[in-house]
């Protein structure tokens, strides 16, 4: 009852009513994207791959195996349906979890209601982000509880309530087990716990709780990450990311996939280096300003807030670079570096937030034109058909549907062979709800074949002179580049 109350108190608050509205269309969005995009490469690998048995013994070596996110699929696969709505259910639940935490968030650091509604749209904008809520793959549960971790880490410094250290220690503990490139954030995020007492005082009984608390919590993730990690290494996963540098390798890849282009491409120059221009400098902006404000006794508490947020955005990006230079770990890229963007908006909107108090009508103006410009783009970008990332699954089930459309009078199952990089979700497809139709597919490499019996090849429009000249081009597909060729 109390509840309910609350909820219709909250309806008479603009804020709440136009954040909710963004937030049940972007949920219905992101439905729709689960319904309508093929099952990709990834999904349907570690989907085969990886049972809980294999997800807690490592018996079987990945890099795609994010833990929490194997555990869910399988846990959601069991107890309901073995359907590909419940391989993405996870992305589904994260998703509400970060809007719910976007919006806690944006209400504790802006009192605005301009602010407040720029601030949630600048932390969900994106979308190569966008993407990941409708994907089965763990990068969106991290994101997720990494942003429930800096709510829950305000709200303990703001009231000093000890369950909201815990929590906020559990939910980044659960976002480096659904992918460990949330290990930079970790690192950020005990490193200013660990280092706060000596820029900030505080009681001396809260300093034993947060020790105490950092010590455990980072123990059990040490147990928890320790061995897969090693196995990996040892396996040599570790091979997804850049080699050239954080801008080269980080920011192009975040700015190409978001805007759906080719950063490296020559066409794209002044774009890029625009927005990477923007990103540079307001990573470092924000820090000097915090940094100088700090050296001011009288103003250094009003400080706090800035230097967490901006320390936990930092953190990552300097721990990426040393462990590039020292350990010779790869760049984050895309996918791998998504946790970041929603760290930047974050640090960026809170400091140009406070700028406005000195400046209102100057941040004001930069806000407004910062979240038009950033919204224009998700809503010319965005689709419920494909994604960036693995946009050669694109036609995955139109091309099953296509055979099984001119093999309805066949008395036999089709043999369909496909080129490796098709195999993980077709296989998904043919060995499921289209097995009445298909025997199991056999995927192929470079290698070229005499084999005839299979009814249909699909390849790679490059690779044609590999198979027998028996079979003819049937249907092509994105512009040309995969074709479907049937035997004569």
């Amino acid at each position: 009852m109390k509840f309910m109350k609350r909820l219709a108190h909250s309806f008479r608050d603009p804020v709440f009513c136009t954040i909710f509205v963004i937030s049940i269309s972007l949920i219905i969005l992101d439905i729709v994207r689960i319904f309508n995009v093929a099952l990709t490469f990834d999904e349907a690998g570690t989907y085969t791959d990886h049972t809980t048995y294999t997800t807690f013994m490592w018996s079987c070596i990945s890099s795609n195996n994010h833990i929490l996110n194997s555990l869910l699929r399988k846990f959601f696969i069991d107890t309901f349906s073995n359907n590909f709505f419940f391989i993405r259910l996870g992305s589904l639940l994260a998703f509400l979890v970060y809007l719910i935490s976007a919006y806690k968030l944006c209400r504790l650091l802006f009192q605005k209601p301009l602010w407040a509604i720029c601030g949630f749209l600048l932390l969900n904008m994106y979308p190569l982000v966008f993407e990941f809520w409708g994907l089965g793959r763990g990068y969106s549960l991290a994101v997720a509880f990494m942003l429930a971790s800096i709510y829950q880490i305000l709200i303990y410094y703001s009231n000093n309530k000890n369950i909201s250290l815990h929590l906020s220690f559990i939910y980044a503990i659960l976002a480096v087990y659904s992918n460990f490139s949330l290990l930079d954030y970790y690192f950020g995020f005990a490193g200013f716990i660990l280092l706060r007492p000596l820029f900030f005082k505080k009681d001396q009984r809260s300093l034993v709780w947060e020790c105490a608390a950092l010590l455990l919590y980072t123990c059990i993730l040490y147990l928890l990450i320790a061995g897969p990690i090693k196995k990996l290494i040892a396996a040599g996963e570790f091979y997804y990311g850049g080699a050239t540098g954080i801008v080269h390798d980080t920011i192009y890849s975040l700015i190409g996939y978001n805007l759906y282009i080719q950063a490296s491409d020559p066409h794209h120059h002044t774009i890029v280096h625009t927005i990477t221009s923007f990103i540079v400098i307001f990573s470092v902006v924000p820090g000097i300003y915090w940094v100088v404000k700090y050296a001011i006794p009288a103003s250094r508490k009003k400080t706090f807030t800035g230097c967490l947020l901006w320390v936990l955005f930092a953190a990552p990006v300097v721990a990426t670079m040393l462990m590039h230079t020292f350990l010779q770990t790869k760049y984050l890229i895309d996918r791998t570096a998504l946790f970041l963007i929603a760290l930047f908006a974050l640090q960026l909107c809170y400091w140009l937030y406070i700028i406005t108090q000195q400046y209102p009508l100057t941040g004001n103006s930069v806000i407004t034109i910062l979240t038009i410009l950033i919204s224009y783009n998700f809503l010319t970008n965005i689709n419920i058909s494909a994604t960036r990332q693995w946009w050669t699954d694109e036609f995955n089930v139109i091309v099953l549907k296509k055979i099984v459309r001119e093999s309805q009078n066949k008395k036999d199952k089709n043999k369909l062979a496909v080129f490796w990089i098709f195999e993980p979700s077709l296989r998904y497809y043919t060995d499921g709800q289209y097995s009445k139709y298909f025997y199991s597919i056999t995927g192929t490499r470079n290698e070229a074949s005499d084999d005839t019996t299979f009814d249909y090849y699909y390849m790679p429009r490059d690779m044609a002179d590999h198979i027998s000249k028996r079979y003819a081009p049937d249907t092509s597909f994105h512009e040309g580049a995969f074709v479907l060729f049937k035997k004569q």
